[in-house]
């Protein structure tokens, strides 16, 4: 709300209507974010608001009835009732009614130059500035309570008015009931120096009663504060309320939201203090929460919340959240009775709950313990080298699929490897390197199938058996060469068929012994023997 509306509802709540208010600003002021009354009565909150927009406020008579004027500018101020020209006087005897009997006119010198200066959370590089320069001296203000820059403009000038309100300043008795605040006349003396329209600030007014057996007469007098009606007068710059210490809030929101923040993870608060049923997001502006000393944080606090809140620079209309608070309904995630060395950072799954992320440490001597807790999925990335020693055992359990993906993997065990593989295992290489320093046994209950798609070759330095109940090889061609003796034994029939050509090359002798013996020949056959 802007500081008219905020007037016109503490007006309202005193059963007061529109009638004894008369607004006659010139400009549109901006509506404040949030604006506290804070240890002061309605009437002082109402004039440290206006003191603050540089708005002055008097009481004037309209037909007998008292109305509250709000206003800016000269041109709001109407002249005296009746005659405004005023007559000044001096000395010990008067001639005239309605005048002036004592007059003065002081100068003072003010600060003539204003620089006002916030913080944008929008912009935290280019700070909020208003500056206006018209004379000697300087009144810098920093926190300024500004939002934006036609505001601190705005500010600045109300601010350069409020430093000179009493540069030229009189003060003044006279017996003219019609001076009033917020009323100008023009005073005409012999003293012309004097002579010229005034703003009437205050008056005092005097009353005195004749009493028998004393020589004063009754009468009226008043003493007159007033200004030159050149400028027009603001009141002084206000004193604003500091909130010291720390106090509990709790974190509110629309209904049917567990998380409700800005785009700078800023929440709405209730305060103890607030005396209202509201729990929604209007009960605060947005508080800005504190986060951790990180290169990037984000710990967003949930509605219910109990949180401890400060106010930069005391300011009661700008809260910040420093931290949650736990209490009987929120207690804390593990009980300090049994796990008091322990530290654990937990979030909660959103909306309804029921799991959580967490890491915890656990601190009890001899205890020690690390542990990361996933509710859903995790993903680990790291940008250069990543290195896990384990100086006991490690364990992996993975209930569904595991996928390892490298640019090149190397696995080096020291003691034993086992592989258990509870249905298919299927490895694809594009070369393959298998080197084994002692016996290699493979063993397959099923069929063994070995397919090579080009050349295939086995080379052994020692003795090679192959035991089987039968054996087919089939090839296109096939070359035996044995560089000592080669022995084929079969122990019932042996049948070999050659539909093309046969050579043998026997570098010694050659013997064929058996029981039966039967050779089929489509083609042509050598045989070489070298004895």
């Amino acid at each position: 709300k802007s500081t008219q509306q905020i007037v016109e509802s503490l007006l309202e709540n005193q059963g007061l209507g529109g009638g004894e208010l008369d607004v006659r600003l010139s400009q549109a002021y901006e509506p404040r974010p949030q604006c506290v009354q804070y240890a002061e009565t309605e009437w002082d909150y109402a004039l440290r608001l206006l003191a603050d927009d540089g708005i002055s406020a008097w009481f004037d008579t309209k037909q007998e009835a008292p109305i509250w004027v709000l206003a800016d500018t000269l041109e709001a101020c109407v002249d005296i009732e009746g005659d405004a020209v005023l007559p000044f006087e001096d000395g010990a005897a008067h001639t005239q009614l309605r005048q002036f009997t004592e007059f003065e006119l002081e100068a003072n010198w003010c600060t003539g130059n204003v620089h006002l200066r916030d913080d944008d959370v929008r912009q935290p590089e280019v700070p909020i500035e208003g500056k206006l320069e018209d004379g000697e001296g300087l009144y810098f203000a920093y926190p300024a309570r500004l939002l934006n820059g036609d505001q601190a403009a705005q500010r600045a000038r109300a601010r350069l008015d409020q430093l000179r309100r009493f540069e030229l300043v009189a003060r003044g008795s006279s017996d003219c009931v019609r001076l009033q605040p917020g009323r100008i006349f023009e005073l005409y003396s012999e003293q012309t120096e004097l002579n010229q329209r005034y703003l009437i600030v205050s008056v005092e007014h005097r009353f005195v009663e004749s009493t028998p057996g004393k020589e004063q007469a009754a009468g009226y007098t008043n003493r007159v504060l007033m200004v030159p009606a050149g400028r027009f007068f603001r009141p002084a710059i206000p004193e604003w309320p500091t909130l010291p210490g720390l106090e509990p809030a709790t974190v509110t929101g629309p209904a049917g939201e567990e998380i409700h923040v800005d785009d700078l993870g800023a929440v709405k608060l209730k305060f103890p203090w607030d005396r209202s049923d509201t729990m929604d997001d209007t009960t605060s502006t947005w508080a800005r929460t504190m986060q951790q000393n990180l290169g990037g944080s984000m710990l967003l606090p949930r509605m219910n919340w109990e949180v401890l809140v400060a106010y930069a620079h005391g300011n009661p209309d700008q809260p910040r959240v420093l931290g949650r608070l736990y209490n009987a309904e929120a207690a804390l995630p593990y009980s300090p009775k049994g796990q008091s060395a322990s530290t654990s950072f937990q979030t909660a799954s959103s909306p309804g709950g029921g799991a959580v992320n967490e890491l915890k440490m656990g601190d009890s001597a001899g205890k020690e313990s690390m542990s990361i807790n996933a509710a859903k999925d995790q993903s680990v990335v790291v940008g250069g080298d990543a290195l896990t020693t384990v100086a006991g055992n490690e364990d992996h359990t993975v209930a569904s699929s595991s996928t390892l993906t490298s640019k090149t993997h190397s696995h080096s065990v020291g003691g034993a490897h086992n592989i258990d593989v509870g249905t298919d295992y299927t490895i694809q290489v594009g070369a393959r390197s298998e080197t084994i320093g002692g016996v290699e046994i493979n063993k397959v209950t099923g069929s063994r199938i070995v397919k090579a798609g080009g050349a295939y070759q086995e080379v052994v330095g020692a003795l090679q058996a192959t035991q089987c109940i039968n054996a087919n090889l089939e090839c296109a061609a096939l070359a035996n060469l044995v560089g000592g003796a080669m022995i084929h034994a079969a122990g019932a029939g042996a049948n070999e068929t050659v539909l093309g050509a046969r050579s043998h090359v026997v570098g010694a002798v050659r013997g064929i012994n058996c029981v039966n013996y039967e050779e089929k020949v489509l083609g042509v056959k050598a045989i070489t023997s070298g004895a």
